[in-house]
């Protein structure tokens, strides 16, 4: 990872140990006794990957959708620096201080270095993560049984699907090139519109398919309405290639893997 040079004023601080809760707070205001003096509540629904292929998650796939979305969403709060000199790429890069709350500490404080430099390159900001153990219930998807595995002869090929206009014609490609399969597109999904908008898409396309396309879509977000704060977010939110390929491979991969985030960086 090459060295950047960060000012302190693009410095955050995020705490997601209280979850469904983020506390956060900006460098300009760590002077204060509380460096997180922000709060927001968040939601993930990940009920749906478990009920699509009828198993529970396990404890480290469920902290990797943690993870990746704490990310995100530290990424989406954290406002990058405006003006002249962000224009020219000064000041562009920020630094995070992330508190993520962990089933499995042991094995992610092992790879935290991987991760940190993976989410540099998605980002270009540089992060410093902290795991601590989880405490609290376990979300259903980590706990509900199933009577039915999801079985099938017909070979699946799973791809992300955001419902873009590229993505549509990446999957209008691929299920004409491959009629002898069928289809897993994986979604995530911020808002009604989007869902309602991919949901119409896969409709056409499985008007053509000779065999089964399913969507599972995981809704995730901030309550913005909730909180009774102005709606502003941070508009580059690359991090949500982090959080895509995560709900992706969470259908490829039995555990997450020291070698994957290697690959990837």
């Amino acid at each position: 990872m090459k060295p950047i040079s960060i000012s302190s004023q693009n410095e955050f601080t995020f705490d997601f140990s209280g979850s469904p809760s983020i506390r956060w707070g900006h460098s300009s205001e760590q002077r204060k006794e509380d460096p997180v003096a922000h709060s927001m509540e968040y939601y993930v629904n990940d009920d749906k990957i478990a009920e699509r292929f009828g198993h529970t998650l396990d404890s480290q796939l469920a902290d990797w959708i943690d993870i990746a979305l704490a990310c995100y969403l530290a990424d989406r709060l954290a406002i990058r620096a405006s003006g002249r000199d962000a224009k020219c790429g000064k000041q562009w890069s920020r630094v995070f201080n992330i508190t993520i709350p962990v089933r499995d500490k042991t094995t992610w404080v092992s790879i935290d270095s991987l991760l940190e430099r993976l989410l540099y390159f998605f980002t270009e900001d540089a992060w410093h993560i902290k795991f601590v153990e989880r405490i609290g219930p376990r979300r259903p998807a980590e706990s509900q049984g199933f009577l039915f595995c999801f079985e099938s002869s017909i070979p699946a090929r799973v791809a992300l699907y955001s419902g873009g206009l590229d993505s549509f014609a990446g999957a209008a490609q691929s299920v004409g090139d491959a009629p002898n399969s069928r289809f897993v597109f994986v979604s995530g999904i911020t808002n009604v519109r989007q869902q309602a908008a991919q949901r119409k898409q896969l409709n056409i396309l499985r008007q053509r398919a000779a065999h089964e396309i399913c969507q599972v879509g995981i809704p995730y977000g901030l309550l913005w309405s909730a909180s009774g704060r102005s709606h502003q977010e941070e508009s580059s939110q690359r991090s949500r290639g982090f959080l895509f390929l995560t709900l992706g491979q969470l259908r490829l991969l039995p555990v997450p893997e020291r070698s994957f985030f290697s690959r990837m960086v």
